[in-house]
């Protein structure tokens, strides 16, 4: 019986196809076949701590890489209004481009800010949820549209709210699992990347815990609990144990804290919330942060899942889902929390139930396969975060006795593994490596226990490390035979060669070009006889026309792209042949190039008419004329000349007296930014101060075209109701919100003269408060002060109305009488 095995083919890309100036580029360590299937985002502070996550994913097979807020802010090719909207350009260019399926962000709100999405259900909600599950959705069900692919969003109507669900465009289908670890230091990442790696590898330690769960409950939700409770003992067996805390006296706060430093799996509760605790009972005793922080268990972590209001809320300062992921050597290894209210979905059993089958026993992906099956709103999906490692196999049981059995790998030759455990039974699903010295090939197990392994490419010792189902971990040295037996047949990679109906070798794939892939095997080497077959994974841009056609030794396919494709796209040409059954494929990359320029806006400026440049439009600009200017980055492979460009706006507010300008020429890799060439435009009388939009219609003198799209976001209005209470030594400042949307902090400003010129106070803005002590005061002085309102991508209101503050007099001594 033939051995059956799958091929995919690189294609190197041509120098006109090279990577952008500033675009991601992989880390050159990772294997250039994969892919880059699991990205960190974090801060350059944090990075080391994360990295060692990113290389604990790459010695189980799953390449990784980390990517800083602070490399992506340098780069010229993810554009975006602020740091969320970069973040989200650059994810929609890891998963068309890079497979990225997992992305874990490390860091809370100041490393790597969550995107405010504006969401509402039954009149309740906010136009600012820190919101996640953002950075999840980043392509639309049809790719195939390279403008449509560009100008997908959260906030498709431009009216400067994000993630209103039916109005903003998007579909709210994730193609990415995100989890984020909300660390504010290094200290608590560390403490985090310590916990991880106890739950992940717990060699030595008691398996008790993992076949243990603690529910509990208000008494208002005692019968819901119970049904949870019950799962919990369907699901496990009769080996798994199930506390249910419902109220219990006398010391019902006490028997959670006792109960969780015992140990479990899974901590799953149902009671009222906000940011900081849960109402374990109904006169609202509460459980929270205080308790957290005296939980000590080492090695013995639950995946914690909230189903109440604002325990999830973590752009707050205090935060309890952040506190029990954060907790050193205690708390939960994740938490799925809510980051407003909660109404009850039972999303937390059917992530019991994939979790347990087996179906997904990755976290991220279980917790989004159940949304779907489970959230009846888009509130549910939007607002239901994960703190957590997003791909982390989740314990559901004590682990497993795992053996690997099956046939000598050999190098070159394809190799089958069968995983079971101790009692014989298949395991489907289970992860298996085969690493020689950083060389590795990877493979899944079927219903059988089978693993298909692609040809190992060299010999020597190696090992077999294996990820099943619980989290169960298993490695074994093995020795890979360099020396084949005769009657053994190696299969070499075939060569590939591209070629247009000219017949120039190497040639680029470009919009609506045919192509001829041609793909031959050493004449020493076996070749595939069975039924070839091309195809390119997950990609809309790129199909094959025909083929195979019989060549010496081989097999040819002509290849045509779609006419419409974005500019430095790569796709992944995998070819199979179809023999007995076919293991895990090798996967290369393929690039795709479009001749020419591929201009897009990179940057914007605003001046008024008196020539005060880089100006923020804000309501005090109502009635007056303004001109902006733009500039243009080109990311193709040649230089764009004879550019204009044309602008419009459907805004009301908004008349353009001068719509067009000649733009210029465009180098390569360069942002071209004109600021003498503006368009004009005059603002209604009855401006109101929102965001205003402009659409750009760009062509070159080749008569290429493109789109762009432009918002300017304004100031906040600045907090109203400012006051000073004096005292001895300090002056109170206090205030109250404008009302604003995407307020975070203030900053306040001091001086000794109603006439300025005021002096900030406040390095870093005062957030979750509206009063600022100022201690720097002298005794019986008077001062003036201002307070602003500051956003998170960091507009800054102008100054409020002036408040008048003084210190007192200090009574003098009285003298004692004699």
């Amino acid at each position: 019986m033939p051995r059956a095995f799958a091929l995919a083919l690189l294609l190197a890309a041509a120098a006109s196809a090279q990577s952008p100036a500033g675009r991601f580029q992989p880390d050159p360590k990772l294997p250039p076949d994969a892919g880059v299937p699991y990205v960190v985002l974090t801060s350059e502070e944090l990075a080391p701590s994360f990295q060692k996550i990113a290389d604990w994913k790459r010695a189980s097979g799953m390449p990784a890489q980390v990517i800083t807020v602070e490399w992506l802010k340098k780069s010229a090719y993810y554009p975006g209004v602020d740091v969320p909207e970069r973040l989200y350009r650059l994810l929609q260019d890891l998963r068309l481009n890079w497979r990225t399926r997992w992305v874990l962000i490390g860091g809370g709100m100041d490393a790597v800010p969550p995107q405010m999405v504006k969401a509402w259900k039954n009149a309740m909600g906010s136009n600012r949820i820190a919101c996640d599950v953002y950075y999840s959705d980043v392509l639309p069900a049809d790719c195939s549209d390279a403008d449509k692919l560009a100008g997908y969003g959260w906030n498709g109507n431009g009216d400067g709210f994000v993630g209103e669900a039916g109005k903003d465009g998007f579909d709210m289908v994730p193609e990415l699992c995100v989890g984020r670890i909300p660390a504010a230091s290094k200290d608590e990442a560390e403490a985090w990347v310590d916990k991880y790696f106890e739950y992940v590898n717990p060699q030595g330690r008691d398996a008790a815990w993992m076949s243990r769960a603690l529910v509990v409950g208000a008494k208002e939700f005692e019968e819901r609990q119970k049904q949870v409770a019950q799962l919990f003992r369907d699901l496990g067996g009769a080996a798994y144990a199930v506390e249910l805390v419902v109220e219990r006296a006398p010391k019902p706060i006490e028997a959670i804290t006792e109960e969780l430093s015992k140990g479990c799996a899974f901590f799953d509760f149902f009671c009222h919330g906000c940011p900081s605790h849960f109402w374990a009972m109904n006169d609202h005793t509460s459980w929270g942060v205080t308790q957290v922080r005296t939980l000590k268990h080492p090695g013995m972590y639950p995946v914690v899942f909230a189903n109440s209001c604002d325990t999830g809320e973590f752009d707050k300062d205090v935060c309890l889902a952040s506190e029990m992921v954060l907790q050193p050597k205690g708390g939960g290894i994740a938490y799925l929390g809510y980051s407003h209210l909660a109404f009850g979905a039972p999303i937390d059993q059917e992530i019991y139930k994939i979790l347990f089958s087996g179906e997904c026993p990755q976290l991220g992906a279980a917790l989004h396969l159940a949304k779907k099956r489970t959230a009846q709103d888009e509130w549910t999906v939007q607002v239901l975060q994960l703190f957590g490692e997003p791909e982390m196999w989740v314990r559901t049981g004590a682990p497993l006795a795992l053996k690997v059995s099956g046939e000598k790998l050999m190098a070159n030759v394809p190799g089958r593994l069968t995983v079971t455990d101790a009692s014989d039974k298949p395991l489907k699903g289970a992860r298996v490596l085969v690493d020689a010295a950083g060389v590795y090939v990877v493979g899944t197990s079927d219903e059988k226990g089978l693993v298909l392994l692609p040809p190992p490419p060299k010999g020597g010792a190696a090992r077999v490390s294996v990820l099943a189902q619980n989290g169960t971990r298993f490695e074994k040295k093995v020795s890979i035979e360099s020396k084949l037996p005769q009657d053994v047949v190696a299969v070499a990679r075939p060569s590939l060669a591209v070629d247009d109906a000219e017949g120039n070798a190497q040639k680029d794939l470009n919009p609506g070009e045919k192509v001829k892939f041609v793909f031959t095997w050493p004449k020493e080497t076996a070749f595939p006889h069975g039924d070839l077959a091309l195809e390119f994974e997950e990609d809309p841009f790129v199909k094959v026309v025909s083929g195979p056609d019989p060549v010496e030794n081989g097999a040819s396919f002509v290849v045509q792209a779609n006419r419409r494709i974005p500019s430095w796209h790569q796709c992944w040409a995998k070819l199979t042949f179809k023999l007995e059954a076919s293991p895990d494929p090798w996967t290369w990359m393929f690039r795709q190039a479009v001749e020419g320029p591929a201009l897009s806006v990179a940057a914007v400026a605003v001046d008024d008419a008196d020539g005060n440049k880089d100006k923020r439009v804000g309501w005090e600009d109502a009635g007056k004329k303004l001109k902006f200017s733009v500039g243009l980055y080109n990311s193709g492979t040649q230089k764009a000349g004879g550019v204009k460009i044309v602008a419009s706006s459907t805004d009301p507010s908004v008349t353009l007296s001068k719509p067009e300008i000649a733009f210029g020429s465009v180098t390569l890799e360069d942002v071209a930014h004109p600021k003498d060439k503006t368009f004009e435009f005059t603002l209604a009388v009855d401006y109101d101060g929102h965001p205003i939009a402009f659409a750009l219609a760009i062509e070159d003198d080749r008569k290429n075209k493109w789109e762009g799209r432009l918002v300017f976001t304004v100031p906040p209005a600045p907090p109203i109701l400012v006051h000073a209470e004096p005292g001895l030594k300090s002056v109170a400042v206090g205030w109250s919100p404008s009302g604003s949307p995407g307020v975070v902090g203030y900053h306040v400003y001091r001086c000794a003269s109603e006439k300025g010129p005021f002096t900030k106070l406040t390095e870093q803005p005062v957030k979750g408060a509206t009063r600022f002590p100022d201690v720097a005061v002298k005794p019986m002085s008077k001062y003036f002060y201002v307070v602003t309102s500051v956003t998170a991508d960091g507009l800054e209101s102008r100054y409020s109305g002036i408040a008048r503050g003084f210190t007192l007099t200090p009574l003098p001594k009285m003298k004692e009488a004699k």
